[in-house]
């Protein structure tokens, strides 16, 4: 009996120990995230480049895009090479987004659900759209020895390319080491290791994160990052009128 009460003592010695972590505490360590892959409150751009790998091998040429961002609402993206894509440009103006060719004078409707190359779609190439989620934490997953939190983020309505996304964040830091992509049917339909980190713009940031498909997992799409920095980019730049504008910076 008096071992049952010490036990039962401990237990909720413990619980009451333990912090109560809220939806808010949940938003705000995804945004800490996305320092990993951006600049708080500022424009910026960054290099990207995509390639795909089947069986460890390289299939056909990588993709070398810039990508400008001034909002989740505000970002164009402009391709140097293959010459295949050279030229052309995506662009997200609010909810709508557009891909404009150089052999082409139409403006084409795009979805972030769209994809680029392999297993990366326009919705892959920055972080997701915090305001457009909710958050709540799932406990903690050990890989390897090392612990981390898991976070789930849920797809309010639409206007985004996942309908729900787990994040695992390391302690402390909030560094993302992997994120579950699901479909609104609740199928896993990728999985991102963030897979190398570096200092650019004077913090660390992610370099690369590798993408596979959760079935045939041989099936691996590499995006690499780097010259990440703060930019001044107008408002104007972010419209469909001016996507076939020059940039000059």
């Amino acid at each position: 009996m008096f071992k049952k009460t010490i036990r039962s003592l401990f237990a909720a010695l413990m619980i009451v120990a333990t912090p109560t972590l809220s939806l808010a505490d949940a938003k705000e360590d995804i945004m800490s995230m996305g320092l990993y892959r951006g600049f708080d409150k500022a424009a910026f751009s960054f290099d990207l480049k995509i390639t795909e790998f089947q069986n460890n091998k390289a299939k056909g040429s990588a993709q070398v895009a810039s990508v400008y961002y001034r909002s989740t609402s505000a970002t164009l993206v402009e391709f140097q090479s293959p010459s295949t894509v050279a030229g052309r440009r995506i662009l997200t103006e609010g909810k709508n987004m557009w891909m404009v060719l150089p052999t082409s004078s139409r403006t084409i409707r795009v979805s972030a659900d769209d994809r680029l190359l392999g297993q990366a779609s326009n919705g892959d190439i920055l972080n997701i759209p915090v305001e457009k989620y909710t958050y709540a934490y799932n406990g903690n997953e050990t890989v390897k020895g090392r612990s981390y939190k898991r976070i789930v983020a849920t797809l309010r309505g639409s206007g985004a390319t996942y309908a729900r996304v787990d994040f695992l964040l390391e302690d402390g830091t909030n560094k993302p080491f992997r994120s579950y992509h699901f479909s609104r049917s609740g199928k896993l339909v990728k999985v991102a290791e963030y897979v190398s980190f570096r200092k650019s713009g004077g913090q660390e940031r992610v370099s690369k994160i590798a993408l596979i498909d959760p079935i045939v997992k041989s099936n691996v799409t590499i995006l690499q990052f780097g010259n990440y920095r703060k930019r001044n980019l107008p408002q104007s730049m972010f419209t469909k009128a001016a996507m076939r504008q020059a940039l000059n910076f």
